[in-house]
């Protein structure tokens, strides 16, 4: 009977072993972070809407820290026909292979939030006390950094500061340098998108017209021949388009297969273009008598084509937990740790892009005539 009961004894410590080895992750505090929030970070750091979304779907992973894609442009006239046999000047030859060569390079820049979970709660608890306080902390910071980042997407500047993501308004400038390349250069008047904007004294702003929107569709269509495949625009220019047109002009629009359609967010569209509106897109009350575009200010309204504008991002350390995991600094009784986004935007060629600048939402509609396209070529 003794023997029995010590082979009980014996199984149940087997047994208690055992189940203590099924959660291994659960035996400290980080290992119980990294398990719990799978994928959370990836998945609950975009602001549900179509654009980001969009940007989301789109986006371009690479294993290092930097992506050097080939810029896409109409090349310089150095080619020409050469008849069979015929041997290629190495004048050309040169020419050609700087074409190939020239390329953009973007460094993927690092940004991140910092977590702080209260020590005192965190002791008390143990090693599980991630679960009960995630909801708040957790949650709250994710929370916190979806409307950051999404901020940044669209106003990050590295001339303001160097680790900073390129946001889309300087992506869409037509005078920022991108991936190393100057648009104000001599032969690189290409690498800008296609613009519209106020008069050159800036005495007279552009109209924020359904023509306007069309003309600047057809001069992006008709140079890449494809159309940008959304417009971006504030709530409030968002508005007075949809104030031009008839609701039932928009039916066929709603009926397509694109995935902006079917996320639900769209009913007007332009030529076939849907205008999306976005509480971080750019816009302002126009000022007249300005010197300078962007002291005239007004709103803005972003042509985006995703095959050639999009987000790159590391597979392996983007949306990610600081390796080091939760640490406990001496300045503070509190576990602290870091999430982390390696991302930058990227572009193959900025002419797949536009921008209308300085729209006067005051504007009447009998000023509202075509305003002028500026084609971005190559001197």
């Amino acid at each position: 009977m003794l023997t029995f009961i010590v082979l009980l004894a014996l199984v149940a410590v087997a047994l208690a072993a055992v189940s203590d080895r099924l959660i291994p992750s659960a035996s400290t505090f980080n290992a119980l972070t990294e398990d719990y929030t799978h994928g959370f970070l990836t998945d609950n750091l975009w602001l549900d809407t179509p654009l980001l979304q969009a940007f989301k779907k789109r986006m371009k992973w690479i294993e290092g820290r930097s992506e050097q894609p080939l810029i896409r442009y109409k090349k310089p006239a150095t080619g020409g026909w050469y008849g069979r046999g015929e041997v290629v000047p190495d004048s050309v030859l040169q020419q050609l292979s700087d074409d190939i060569a020239t390329r953009c390079k973007y460094e993927l820049k690092r940004w991140r939030i910092p977590i702080v979970l209260d020590a005192w709660d965190t002791d008390a608890q143990g090693s599980r006390a991630i679960i009960k306080l995630f909801n708040e902390y957790v949650t709250s910071g994710v929370e916190t950094a979806r409307e950051d980042f999404a901020y940044d997407l669209f106003n990050g500047d590295p001339d303001t500061d160097p680790d900073m993501i390129t946001g889309l308004n300087i992506s869409l400038d037509d005078t920022e340098t991108i991936g190393n390349l100057d648009p104000t250069e001599s032969g690189f008047e290409f690498w800008r998108p296609h613009y519209m904007e106020g008069t050159s004294t800036f005495a007279a702003p552009v109209a924020p017209s359904l023509e306007n929107h069309r003309l600047m569709i057809r001069k992006i269509k008709n140079t890449l021949r494809r159309k940008p495949q959304v417009i971006v625009v504030a709530e409030d220019l968002w508005d007075v388009l949809a104030a031009q047109v008839d609701v039932n002009d928009n039916a066929v629009s709603r009926r397509k297969t694109d995935d902006l359609f079917d996320w639900g967010f769209i009913d007007l569209s332009i030529s076939g273009v849907p205008v999306l509106e976005d509480l971080n897109m750019l816009g302002e009350a126009w000022v007249g008598g300005q010197s300078t575009r962007a002291a005239a200010k007004g709103y803005q309204s972003f042509f985006i084509n995703f095959d050639e504008l999009y987000l790159s991002a590391n597979q392996k350390r983007s949306f990610k937990w600081d390796p080091a995991g939760w640490r406990r600094p001496t300045n503070m009784d509190g576990q602290l740790n870091y999430f982390y986004i390696w991302a930058q935007m990227v572009q193959k060629n900025r002419r797949a892009q536009g921008r209308i600048w300085n729209q006067d939402l005051d504007l009447d509609y009998d000023s509202w005539k075509s305003g002028t396209v500026t084609r971005p070529e190559a001197a």
